[in-house]
């Protein structure tokens, strides 16, 4: 029995020696500009290239005085190709979420994969004179090494959609933002629950053929 549980030990530990916290990483930071608020229903927001695979884990938009949003903004990223939403988050009111480096960001629930050599827009809605003003005409902006800034993105609507005017202003719109990681992360507790389980249920079995053998 004592080896049968030194196995299990063993074999716990070595799915607990990879799973190490993963910090998630900040898309973009920038610094100047002035903060401003629609004059319309809009999407404002910015495009960029993929240079490595990535997981977005929260989408953000920036919090001026770090007090909370006054109302709820839709957030999306977009793939440039097809125009088509890859995923999206309604951001609410209030204090809720990660303040981060003056970003407001709330989990996606589930990572959302975007692939190497592809190029994306995040994009906000923007409604009409609301009080989370933006910062627009920034210095140019920091990107993490697995994104390249390229332009901004720009449009009139009520609803996120994705903006078709790019470069409205210099260098960009923020606006949106996100974080993610590079899918180095090792399992979930989930993953590691499924990795134990025929650890568990051998051992169950083991246990039972010994009490068999030793009742006959």
């Amino acid at each position: 029995m004592t080896l049968r549980l030194s196995l299990v030990t063993a074999a716990t530990l070595s799915l607990f020696a990879g799973w190490s916290t993963h910090a998630d990483t900040i898309a973009l930071s920038t610094t100047g500009g002035f903060s401003t608020s629609s004059s319309g229903d809009q999407l404002w927001g910015w495009q960029f290239g993929v240079n490595s695979n990535i997981d977005v884990t929260s989408l953000g938009i920036f919090d001026t005085r770090g007090d909370g949003l006054a109302v709820a903004h839709d957030v999306g990223i977009f793939r440039v190709s097809d125009k088509s939403l890859v995923g999206s988050i309604t951001l609410p009111d209030g204090t809720g979420g990660v303040l981060l480096d003056g970003f407001r960001y709330y989990s996606l629930g589930s990572s959302l994969a975007l692939a190497a050599g592809e190029q994306y827009v995040i994009a906000m809605t923007m409604r009409d004179g609301n009080a989370d003003s933006q910062y627009v005409f920034t210095n140019p902006p920091t990107t993490a090494p697995e994104i390249t800034y390229v332009d901004s993105r720009f449009d009139n609507a009520s609803n996120l959609a994705f903006p078709t005017f790019a470069g409205p202003v210099a260098p960009g719109i923020f606006g949106p933002n996100f974080l993610f990681n590079d899918g180095s992360a090792v399992p979930e507790p989930s993953t590691l629950v499924m990795g134990l389980i025929p650890v568990l249920l051998s051992l169950a079995a083991s246990r039972r053929r010994s009490l068999a053998r030793n009742a006959a």
